[in-house]
């Protein structure tokens, strides 16, 4: 099967996104540069926080890549040679998949694709990834959602969605050209569930076993209310979950991305 990659000039200067063909199916990576953030509970995320969001903590992260969209059942289709989605379309998010078949994606992404990565292999996102690129990066907006304080600019929700999921990129993306982080499908992220504490985090470590061996997800899906898409919101399940509004993105790592290799 053949994969290449060819680099796309990134809008502010920073260095290059990145854009990936594999079996004709082409898919961008967003460069997030490096920096802290405030992860959690901040204010503008309203009064009504789940316990779980709290407290608010910093979290410096290094550098790396982002998909700009969820997986699309195109892009599923080619790796893994099937389609498990509920609903079903070319551009729409892949879903209906677990944690485990996630991970079994990228793991197979990476074989395809092993002489074109280098010392870089594909991932799924930490939970402060996730949250990082969420919020638009060390320079990104102050906003509850992931690109707006209004959640119909950016999110298929319950109120919006008629019921489905909805092609990819078709609202507004964050500062950082990505899309659909709130709202669509929920986004499978590596971590083992935990809790948070209020310690200065620098790329905190994903590896260790967490809380009833459950993995996080992030970003809310069409089938929940706006309150449920917050940047901050967090929830828990069991790896072998499957549901129509859960699916995932990737990210592109180093090798010895910390985050992935050493305990903090």
């Amino acid at each position: 099967m053949a994969a290449m990659f060819v680099f796309l000039a990134s809008a502010n200067a920073q260095p290059e996104n990145i854009k990936f063909e594999v079996g004709g199916q082409t898919f961008e990576m967003a460069y997030i540069g490096p920096g802290s953030f405030l992860m959690g509970a901040t204010s503008e995320q309203g009064n009504s926080l789940w316990l779980n969001e709290r407290p608010a903590h910093k979290v410096t992260l290094s550098p790396y890549y982002i998909a700009k969209f969820e997986v699309t059942q195109d892009l599923y289709e080619v790796v893994m040679g099937n389609n498990p989605s509920h609903f079903q379309g070319a551009g729409l998010p892949v879903e209906n998949v677990s944690w485990i078949e996630a991970q079994k994606f990228v793991e197979t992404l990476n074989e395809l694709m092993h002489d074109t990565l280098g010392n870089r292999k594909f991932a799924l996102p930490s939970e402060a990834q996730w949250e990082f690129a969420a919020r638009g990066g060390a320079d990104g907006e102050v906003t509850k959602y992931s690109g707006s304080d209004d959640a119909n600019d950016v999110a298929w929700i319950s109120s919006n969605s008629e019921g489905r999921t909805h092609t990819v990129g078709m609202l507004a993306p964050n500062e950082l050209g990505i899309c659909d982080m709130s709202g669509n499908v929920n986004e499978w992220c590596y971590d083992w569930w935990g809790i948070y504490n209020s310690e200065h985090r620098r790329n905190p470590n994903v590896t260790s076993e967490g809380v009833e061996h459950r993995r996080l997800v992030r970003g809310g899906g069409w089938d929940r209310g706006e309150s449920y898409c917050r940047v901050s919101v967090r929830h828990n399940l069991q790896p072998e979950r499957k549901s129509p509004s859960i699916g995932f993105r990737i990210v592109l790592i180093d090798d010895n991305d910390p985050i992935y290799w050493r305990n903090e």
